[in-house]
């Protein structure tokens, strides 16, 4: 018998009908939002996903045969957006949307997969939240369309990141923006340690990917972190 790889699989024609019906729905609604569809390639140099933090290990990366460079296969969209936007008019607008499978070499757990289909959109150059609640009424439209039930939308603020690190080493920032997101939260300890962050800040950053909650949660923090450069971004939340 033939098998495929942990963290792949392959999709059964009933599977798979299910699959183009909402990549269908998907489309339709960006669409009608004045989104305009982007193909990006397939593989990309490993310098454009390390400007944005990742970790090369996550990468599926060969040596391209062609000119010898490191390069690996798609790990996200959003860097490779930003680097087709940043070799075009910077000064533009763009409503973009995407859709397409991305390759994660990450640890397999039970259920969890290595290649992942996604589907977004990105305002590039939209200042201000009303683009951000524009991101909440599509996403609620694609909820009630495809009649996702016990849904939840979750909405944070990077500037409260971005923020309260101000000042650390471009590597550190990667790694810890990094580490933030995988919920290593032993890294994040290790990195931390190794700053001159203030203790309150520490301990903020620590908990982090922790913080999930209402209204409520979000006036708790404030209470508990009042720190000035970040009372902008929870007001906003």
């Amino acid at each position: 018998m033939f098998k495929i790889p942990d963290g792949f699989l392959d999709l059964s024609p009933e599977k798979a009908e299910v699959f183009y019906f909402i990549k269908q729905k998907l489309k339709d609604i960006f669409t009608i939002f004045g989104f305009s569809p982007i193909i990006t390639s397939s593989v990309e140099y490993i310098e454009t996903f390390k400007l944005s933090g990742e970790k090369e290990d996550f990468f599926f990366n060969y040596i391209d045969p062609y000119d010898g460079k490191p390069a690996c296969f798609r790990y996200d969209f959003t860097p490779q957006i930003a680097r087709f936007i940043k070799n075009r008019d910077l000064s533009k607008t763009y409503k973009i949307y995407y859709d397409g499978s991305v390759l994660r070499n990450e640890k397999v757990l039970k259920g969890r997969m290595r290649e992942i289909f996604q589907a977004g959109v990105e305002l590039i150059n939209f200042s201000g939240m009303e683009g951000d609640i524009y991101l909440v009424i599509l996403i609620k439209k694609i909820i009630d369309e495809l009649k996702l039930k016990e849904s939840k939308i979750f909405l944070n603020d990077v500037n409260i990141f971005n923020n309260l690190i101000k000042g650390l080493e471009d590597e550190t920032y990667k790694n810890l923006k990094s580490n933030l997101i995988n919920r290593d939260i032993e890294q994040i300890k290790s990195i931390i340690s190794n700053t001159a962050l203030d203790k309150k800040r520490k301990d903020f950053l620590i908990n982090l990917p922790f913080f999930c909650g209402d209204i409520k949660l979000i006036d708790e923090l404030q209470n508990k972190y009042d720190f000035p450069e970040i009372r902008d971004c929870w007001d906003n939340l």
